[in-house]
């Protein structure tokens, strides 16, 4: 009786732990782009250079705190990334996005296991939301 109790508990939790490793893979970006967007907007357009640079700026998704500890098994930044001449040589060429003239291009913010070398990356652009507060401190200036 305890080892179906232990087995059952113990696939549950296996359960459990598979459903949350998924949001992190599927949706984490998603908050670490924010966060970037927000340190961006605090800091008068610098760029965060490390996971401490934006980690008051993460809201966890499912820790409802702020952390990085997680997502960033699953998620990775091209912090050497010049935000402010990716957002001005998009705005020349209308690949904000990345979406246009069927070029290939790689987010700033990326899955780990999607970009093996980011040195090799050639073409970088921005998510919406790093989009969205540079154009904001552009109309504050």
């Amino acid at each position: 009786m305890k080892k179906c109790i232990i087995i059952s508990l113990s696939l549950i939790l296996l359960f459990l732990l598979t459903i949350v490793s998924s949001i992190y893979r599927a949706y984490g970006g998603h908050n670490v782009n924010r966060a970037v967007g927000l340190y961006l907007e605090a800091n008068n357009g610098k760029a965060p250079r490390s996971w401490a640079d934006i980690e008051p700026y993460h809201l966890d998704p499912i820790l409802g705190f702020h952390s990085v500890v997680i997502v960033k098994r699953y998620w990775a930044v091209h912090w050497d990334a010049d935000l402010m001449k990716l957002y001005e040589d998009a705005k020349e060429s209308e690949a904000l996005t990345g979406r246009t003239r069927g070029l290939a291009y790689t987010r700033t913010v990326y899955r780990k296991r999607s970009v093996k070398d980011p040195g090799e990356v050639t073409n970088w652009c921005l998510h919406g939301m790093i989009v969205r507060s540079i154009d904001k401190l552009k109309k504050e200036e």
